[in-house]
């Protein structure tokens, strides 16, 4: 809200407050300077970043850089939140790979063997 907007407001509350002597004028007009417009990063960005921080890990650093360096008020907050989901995620991509390599019974060193020209041969 602008400053006209705020005051014609509060003459507003004054006018209320001489009719009903109950009506807070000083609590309405804290309401109301509460309401204004705050420098935050819109909801539908974050929830895209972390949706990418989380689905693809190394593009959430991308947003939390983009973050950081915002002059948003929750910026750096947004940006530790999309550092964490990517962490988070590649931990989990880590310990999923493990599992699934060890419970197949398939080394590392057993993958490396394989050459390219018998999959091609495959899938021919």
């Amino acid at each position: 809200m602008d400053s006209d907007k705020l005051h014609e407001q509060f003459k507003l509350y004054q006018e209320m407050a001489k009719q009903d002597k109950s009506i807070d004028v000083a609590g309405l007009m804290m309401q109301a300077l509460d309401t204004k417009d705050k420098n935050y990063i819109p909801s539908g960005k974050k929830r895209i970043a972390y949706l990418v921080s989380m689905g693809f890990p190394p593009f959430g650093l991308v947003y939390a850089l983009q973050f950081w360096f915002s002059d948003k008020e929750d910026g750096p907050q947004a940006a530790v939140i999309c550092v964490v989901l990517t962490a988070m995620a590649v931990i989990l991509l880590v310990v999923m790979t493990g599992a699934l390599f060890s419970g197949s019974g398939v080394t590392s060193d057993q993958l490396q063997q394989i050459n390219p020209e018998d999959i091609r041969s495959l899938i021919e």
